[in-house]
C-alpha cells in the first residue's frame, strides 16, 4: 500500500516545477500524506516522512492545510470530545439509569442505539410543563440541550469514549405542547444545536420533531438518537 502512495508523492515532487504554483504544489503534497497517515501504519508512515527530503515542505502544507480535522470535522480544532464540552462550559450527567422495562442504549454492529432522554436539570429534576401553556420556547429549547447532554451521557456510558462517534444519524425529539403549539422545530434545535457543536459535522443527523399531548414524568422534551460508531 506504502508503495502506491509513495510513487503518487514522488510524482508530485518531480513534476511540481512545471507547474510554477506554490499553493497546488502544497496542496498536493499535504493530500499525498494525508493518505499515507491513514492508509499506513502509523510506525511505517513516521519512517516514510522521515526518510523524505520534503519533510519540512510536508509538514508546512499540512499545518496550512489542516487536512486532518479539516476532512474529518469540517473547520474545528483538533480538539477531543472533552475538551470541547470544557470551553462550551458543559458538563455531562450521569447517565441515567431506565426508569421501565427497557435498556438504555444497545450496540448493534456500528450503530448505537439510545433510548428516550428526558429533560432534567443539573440537580436532576425534571423539566416539566407543555409549550404553549407556561412553558416558553426558551426554557423549551434549554430542556432539550439538557436531554442532548444525557444521549451523550448514554453513548459515553455504551462506548466508553466519546471519539468512537462517527456520526449522528437519526435523532428524534418529542415536545409536550398544546394542540396550538407549532414550534417544535425550533424547541429540538436546542439539541441540534448542541450535538453540532459538540461533536462538529459528526453531529450533523436526520430528524423529526414531533408533538405531544404528555411525556413521561411530566417532562417537556424527551429526545432518542442513533449513533455510528468505530
Amino acid at each position: 500500500m506504502w508503495g502506491k502512495w509513495d510513487k503518487i508523492g514522488c510524482s508530485r515532487r518531480r513534476n511540481r516545477h512545471l507547474t510554477g504554483k506554490n499553493k497546488k504544489r502544497d496542496r498536493d503534497i499535504a493530500f499525498t500524506h494525508y493518505h499515507w497517515a491513514y492508509s499506513l501504519s502509523r510506525p511505517v508512515y513516521l519512517k516514510l516522512l522521515q526518510s523524505s527530503s520534503q519533510i519540512k515542505r510536508c509538514k508546512e502544507a499540512l499545518a496550512r492545510h489542516k487536512l486532518h480535522r479539516n476532512l474529518t470535522m469540517g473547520n474545528m480544532p483538533m480538539t477531543t470530545v472533552e475538551q470541547r464540552l470544557s470551553e462550551l462550559g458543559l458538563k455531562l450527567p450521569e447517565a441515567p439509569q431506565p426508569v421501565a422495562n427497557y435498556v438504555p442504549f444497545l450496540i448493534s454492529g456500528d450503530q448505537l442505539f439510545i433510548s428516550g432522554q428526558v429533560a432534567k436539570d443539573a440537580a436532576c429534576r425534571v423539566l416539566a410543563g407543555k409549550l404553549g401553556a407556561g412553558v416558553s420556547i426558551e426554557d423549551g429549547q434549554e430542556a432539550a440541550r439538557q436531554s442532548a447532554l444525557s444521549l451523550l451521557a448514554q453513548a459515553k456510558a455504551a462506548l466508553g469514549d466519546l471519539e468512537r462517534v462517527v456520526q449522528v444519524l437519526r435523532l428524534t425529539g418529542f415536545v409536550a405542547a398544546t394542540p396550538e403549539f407549532v414550534d417544535h422545530p425550533k424547541i429540538i434545535n436546542g439539541a441540534s444545536d448542541l450535538l453540532v457543536a459538540v461533536l462538529g459535522d459528526a453531529g450533523r443527523h436526520t430528524r423529526s420533531a414531533v408533538g405531544v399531548s404528555s411525556l413521561p414524568l411530566g417532562t417537556c422534551v424527551e429526545i432518542d438518537a442513533i449513533l455510528k460508531i468505530r
